[in-house]
């Protein structure tokens, strides 16, 4: 079960408060991690994905690359693409899933 609601990020003019459950996708770039929200908008943090994730405590979220995360309910559409395979989720965003991943992936979405 979820410990947390929400989760709170620095921002220009303080702190920024994210409801956890409109993160669609987490992505890592570099040493920062841009969280992306149901509402388009890009909330960029200055910690690395891992380090997020954990923060985060969240059990919906889900590590599939190693340099992006999902929100599991946020999940359209599952192909079998390449190796690993393509997950499509609801904006019509679609992120490749690593082979290492894939597996633990495809358990946990079936357990929503």
């Amino acid at each position: 079960m979820n410990k947390k609601l929400h989760f709170i990020i620095p921002a220009i003019k303080g702190l920024q408060t994210i409801v956890i459950h409109d993160i669609l996708w987490l992505e890592s770039i570099g040493n920062n991690t841009s969280l992306i929200m149901r509402n388009a908008d890009c909330h960029i943090y200055s910690k690395h994905l891992k380090i997020v994730l954990q923060m985060l405590e969240c059990d919906f979220i889900h590590r599939i690359h190693k340099s992006h995360a999902i929100n599991l309910y946020a999940v359209k559409s599952f192909d079998h693409e390449g190796i690993g395979g393509v997950v499509t989720l609801s904006s019509g965003k679609k992120i490749t899933v690593s082979v290492r991943n894939k597996k633990l992936f495809l358990i946990r979405l079936g357990q929503l």
